[in-house]
């Protein structure tokens, strides 16, 4: 079972490679969003409404909310200018973390409490186990874990607590989603943690198919649709492969035709 410290060391390292490998494409969009020229030179009735457009298409990139960021993003350059700052705060190093902390003490304790109400209905083994926004929502990206969502009013409790244990899954359920993993595992139960565009993931109680001394644990599930499927024993071991899923190279940096795009 992996220690507290080595997730969180994990998890720093997923971290920093998510956040370089963002930097590199925004080092390579940005700059060409800024210089690139319409195809049609009267598109605009003034140069500052050209200027509007480059940062608009900029503040979609990275995902900036409508009131912006902290520091705001006035200009196209202030994106690299202030990224160690904005990567954080746009979920650009591969995590989204709220910045107040009662919120998160709050809806960690209503999602947990969720979690452990809706497996308790299946009847699990005694065993005990260890227990860039623009990629992801337009290509077959997966969202690992989708969290607690982002309301801020801490009295949707019993919301949250209501979708959190839909969530959960019969062991058969998720065999029958997750073809492929049938012949390896056998699964109790778990639940939907998040999704892609033909993506599932899921945490589950299993264990090794034929062997009854195999101890039953949780292990997490990526199913890739057509693209096959991975089964993680950790949290480690699924950082390590998730960083790298998916990762873009400079082919897939292209910026010129969206600018100005209507």
């Amino acid at each position: 079972m992996a220690s507290e410290a080595d997730v969180l060391s994990a998890l720093a390292a997923y971290r920093e490679h998510i956040g370089r490998a963002n930097h590199r494409a925004m080092s390579v969009l940005i700059p060409r969003a800024e210089s690139v020229s319409a195809d049609d030179p009267d598109l605009f009735e003034s140069p500052e409404k050209e200027e509007e457009t480059r940062l608009d298409y900029v503040l979609r990139l990275v995902g900036a909310p409508e009131e912006n960021a902290q520091p705001p993003i006035e200009r196209p350059s202030d994106a690299l200018k202030y990224w160690d700052v904005l990567a954080p705060q746009l979920a650009l190093d591969g995590a989204s973390r709220h910045s107040d902390p009662e919120w998160r003490a709050a809806k960690r304790e209503v999602y947990t409490s969720a979690i452990l109400q809706g497996l308790s209905r299946f009847e699990c083994p005694p065993e005990q186990g260890p227990g860039w926004r623009m990629l992801r929502d337009t290509t077959e990206q997966l969202i690992f874990w989708k969290g607690q969502g982002v309301d801020r009013n801490l009295a949707s409790a019993d919301s949250l607590a209501e979708r959190t244990q839909n969530r959960r899954r019969s062991g058969r359920y998720i065999l029958e989603q997750t073809y492929g993993h049938k012949q390896k595992y056998d699964v109790a139960a778990g639940f939907m943690c998040g999704s892609g565009n033909e993506s599932t993931s899921y945490i589950v109680y299993s264990r090794p198919k034929g062997d009854a001394n195999q101890a039953w644990s949780w292990r997490y599930v990526a199913f890739l649709g057509q693209f096959g499927i991975g089964v993680f024993n950790d949290v480690i071991a699924l950082l390590d492969w998730y960083q790298k899923y998916g990762e873009p190279d400079e082919r897939d940096f292209t910026a010129d035709a969206e600018v100005f795009a209507p």
